[in-house]
């Protein structure tokens, strides 16, 4: 059975294919608007790639917010790739790398549900419940 690859995304068609896991998975699934979710940002952050087949099935970014804290945001696995590992992969793979460019803590904020998978990550639970495009989330922080 192949085994999925993470890399980071540098060439365009890479980014084309974290943009369109991000759409399925927080626009269409979850309904979150499209201004929202494309914020901007993007070109700012470093963007990681998970596939399978040469066929994309997850996605993360990291942001850095200052010159020791970066942020991990849009992580995303397909529906039918999820509960695989893939996320942990990812999140595992971003927090490495930005580890490696001497940064010290990664921030992030975490649908409610997924709060328990972070945790298993070595994050602990940092704000109270709040809503971030009607979902509720709780901010998050992992010293690296």
């Amino acid at each position: 059975m192949p085994r999925p690859v993470i890399s980071e995304a540098t060439e365009i068609s890479d980014l084309d294919a974290c943009f369109s896991v991000r759409f399925d998975v927080f626009c269409i699934e979850q309904k979150v608007n499209q201004n929202a979710e494309f914020d901007g940002l993007d070109d700012y952050c470093r963007h990681y790639l998970a596939t399978l087949d040469s066929v994309e099935i997850g996605t993360a970014r990291v942001r850095p917010l200052d010159k020791r804290v970066v942020k991990i945001e849009r992580v995303a696995v397909t529906r039918t790739h999820r509960n695989s590992g893939i996320g942990r992969r990812l999140v595992s793979r971003a927090l490495d790398d930005a580890r490696k460019r001497g940064y010290s803590t990664a921030f992030l904020n975490s649908q409610v549900h997924a709060c328990p998978f972070y945790e298993k990550l070595g994050f602990l639970t940092e704000t109270r419940i709040f809503s971030e495009e009607g979902i509720p989330h709780r901010g998050m922080r992992k010293t690296l």
